[in-house]
């Protein structure tokens, strides 16, 4: 078998606003969003010529199937037609992500899941809609869905991309996020007989408590309520919403939102050790379905197979792909299915069976190939997908503290700032093994952290405890992605269903900082 590197080598100046995507993608500078004005129109369509501004800049329309029509442009944007606006108002908008880009691929690219989104495109069967970035976040979130509904399924990538030259000289933002929900909306409004089974949102961002839920709301996150306007709409028609939930135990949005299906992690050390499925340490509370988010190993072909980054973006594609499989099989939609706002899949497992659950009942027939493959992979011990190391792993033996970790997770660090969500993890080790004498941590498939950050300190995090790392080389070589093996001495014992995973100190600049984790599936 062969085990593919999964991260993306990284280069970028330092700077405040410096940032990385979300799951392992790249550092860019980024500049703060700028406000937007909108109008939306129901009963009549004023056309472009209606609209002026100081700034010369044509307007940005956006059809929305039932909803109407979009018109977009800069904050001194007016309306000077006598067609009256259903809604409106002023935003500088959220930021989620940097856009990631193709010169940065994962070493082994050649294998990578549905490279260059070649698992994208219609051939007249039942869909999913996936709006996500069109590179290696996009790419590989599709390739898990693929895996797991079959090739029974289209893929039709909505990618999340600055095309209205509004609101940020990069990244991606609420408008962009509602831009590609209303193409989907329209979609629906001109086949009404072809809907998708579904909608994967493999992406979010935390939510501010003092946002109300009233039209036309203006202030700094308004685009919240017309993004949930079309939530509802396509809800409304049968289409079943299913988002990340969060890897930093706080719900983000649109996983919040009231119709749409949030799917965090499971504990995949306490699911190998008891077979019984809870969150995650890193997972919302409130989060809708739990399904492995990490231990996971996607077909890369050619017997190889690719170690999936952690993170809930992965939960979700899991869900999207189990649930529009097991539909198609069965040939319902989600209605008929029975989903609902607030369903929870699940999964049960046992010597014989492995099936999709709603809201705790099983689903006959729900045994599909791909999530069973994905399922037995996650659970196998791991020399079963990745190969033994060639080089043997560095000794250390690190000293048992109690951390004072930054007040922040990366999560609010990007809401504090209005900034794309910062991500350091260099990425997922393919697995770690315990003996009688402490532990080892395979990183061979792990790259460094951007140039500009810095690691203020490294922890060994075993259930309630923390040790932390401390020796000069090891930490060097950490940051460079040059560390192979890591064999961790004397740290206790670790018991079957415990949490274990790598904890980040990060600094950027003078100012920011900021945790983040790796959480690592263990094995005898």
């Amino acid at each position: 078998m062969r085990c593919f590197h999964s991260c993306w080598s990284l280069s970028a100046p330092r700077s405040l606003v410096s940032m990385v995507v979300l799951l392992g993608l790249f550092a860019v500078e980024i500049a703060h969003a700028e406000e937007v004005r909108w109008f939306r129109y129901t009963s009549c369509d004023p056309g472009l010529s209606s609209f002026s501004t100081q700034q010369q800049q044509d307007p940005f329309r956006v059809a929305c199937g039932a909803l109407g029509t979009y018109y977009f442009g800069p904050g001194d944007f007016e309306s000077s037609g006598s067609c009256s606006s259903a809604s409106h108002g002023d935003e500088v908008p959220a930021l989620y992500l940097s856009q990631d880009d193709p010169r940065f691929l994962p070493s082994g690219a050649e294998w990578f899941p549905c490279k260059s989104g070649g698992c994208f495109g219609r051939r007249s069967q039942p869909w999913v809609a996936v709006v996500d970035w069109n590179q290696g976040h996009g790419w590989s979130v599709a390739g898990l869905i693929r895996e797991v509904a079959g090739s029974g399924v289209d893929l039709v990538l909505f990618p999340l991309e600055r095309t209205s030259g509004l609101a940020a000289a990069d990244g991606v933002s609420d408008l962009d996020v509602l831009i590609q929900l209303c193409a989907v909306a329209e979609a629906a409004y001109q086949a009404p007989q072809d809907l998708p089974l579904a909608v994967n949102m493999s992406f979010g961002r935390l939510l501010d408590p003092s946002v109300s839920q009233s039209a036309g709301l203006v202030g700094r996150w308004a685009f919240q309520d017309e993004i949930g306007r079309v939530l509802d709409h396509l809800s409304g028609l049968g289409i079943q919403l299913v988002a990340a939930a969060g890897n930093h135990a706080e719900l983000l949005f649109p996983a919040s939102h009231s119709k749409v299906m949030s799917v965090g992690s499971v504990d995949i050390e306490h699911w190998d050790s008891t077979g019984s499925a809870q969150r995650s340490w890193q997972t919302p509370t409130a989060a809708d379905t739990l399904l492995p988010a990490y231990g996971l190993y996607l077909d890369a072909g050619s017997g190889s197979h690719w170690p999936v980054p952690p993170g809930s973006s992965y939960a979700s594609a899991f869900a999207t792909g189990w649930l529009a499989g097991y539909l198609v099989d069965q040939g319902m939609s989600a209605t008929q299915l029975g989903m609902h706002s607030g369903a929870s899949l699940g999964f049960e497992v046992n010597s014989t069976t492995y099936q999709l659950t709603l809201d705790g009942q099983p689903l006959s027939g729900s045994a599909l190939s791909g999530a069973v493959g994905l399922l037995k992979r996650a659970l196998e011990h791991p020399s079963s997908v990745c190969p033994g190391l060639a080089t043997a792993p560095v000794s250390v033996t690190p000293t048992s503290v109690t951390p004072t970790l930054p007040t922040d997770s990366a999560d609010e660090l990007a809401a504090d700032r209005n900034l794309p969500l910062p991500n350091t993890r260099p990425c997922v080790p393919c697995h770690g093994r315990v003996d009688d004498d402490g532990l080892e941590i395979d990183l061979s498939s792990s790259d460094g952290l951007p140039t500009g950050w810095d690691l203020d300190a490294l922890y060994l995090m075993i259930g309630s405890s923390y040790y932390q790392i401390s020796d000069s080389t090891v930490l060097a070589d950490f940051v460079d992605g040059d560390l192979v093996a890591l064999y961790l001495e004397d740290v206790g014992s670790i018991t079957a269903g415990t949490p274990v995973a790598l904890v980040y100190d990060i600094g950027i600049g003078t100012s920011d900082e900021f945790w983040d984790a790796t959480p690592i599936h263990m094995h005898p």
